[in-house]
């Protein structure tokens, strides 16, 4: 959505107040503005349907109970934390970023795990490896040929796209499509890690799982 700078006069006291406030939900006094005014038109703001969007994800993923969730810092930003069940049980970060800009891909997701062990590092970077040759068999000319996806210094990422029009899809789609791929992603790590002493049994059980994904899942992104 296209902005502009338009000069109002406002009362100092609304002013401090609107920033009061601003401050309190962590956004700048131009975004509250601009939402306030949207709410009282009845118009859904760009950074309003990512916010109902991830909020959707957000509640799907805690239902299922296996993630925590720190404070939101942004409406277009879901910072999601799993426990790894690994020797001193590291935790795994995914990040959803959402974007306003048309065309292309809707969102992105990154994961990443902070650790200093070298096997830790190392299976990761072998589940990924997997993972990635599972979604391009799979999903091969889904997306126009590869899956977008890469995997560089030890952080995995996947961009998200729908087929069609984003407007199309409410945001309680998005949202749970969101959720069920980090789920799918989070077995798919788990059941690695827990089978990583055997490559072929390991492979073969994350491809059935992603097989499962794909099967049940609402939309696939």
């Amino acid at each position: 959505m296209k902005k502009s700078v338009y000069s109002i006069i406002l009362s100092d006291e609304i002013v401090e107040e609107i920033d009061r406030l601003a401050y309190s939900l962590k956004t700048s006094r131009s975004n509250l503005i601009n939402e306030i005014l949207a709410k009282h038109i009845s118009y859904v703001t760009p950074e309003k349907r990512m916010r109902e969007i991830l909020s959707m994800a957000q509640k799907f993923l805690s239902s299922e109970g296996n993630c925590f969730f720190p404070e939101m810092q942004s409406p277009s930003f879901l910072d999601i934390r799993a426990a790894l069940k690994y020797k001193y049980k590291p935790t795994i970060r995914y990040c959803v970023e959402l974007y306003t800009k048309s065309g292309g891909p809707f969102g992105r997701l990154k994961v990443s795990v902070r650790t200093q062990s070298e096997s830790l590092i190392r299976e990761m970077g072998d589940f990924f490896k997997i993972w990635n040759a599972i979604e391009n068999k799979l999903l091969y000319g889904k997306y126009g040929g590869r899956v977008p996806s890469a995997y560089e210094n030890n952080c995995y990422m996947r961009d998200f796209y729908v087929s069609g029009d984003l407007r199309n899809f409410s945001e309680d789609i998005l949202g749970r499509a969101i959720a069920e791929y980090v789920c799918a992603l989070d077995r798919g790590v788990k059941i690695y890690l827990g089978n990583a002493d055997n490559g072929t049994q390991a492979f073969e059980l994350v491809a059935q799982s992603y097989e499962d994904y794909l099967q049940n899942a609402e939309m696939i992104i």
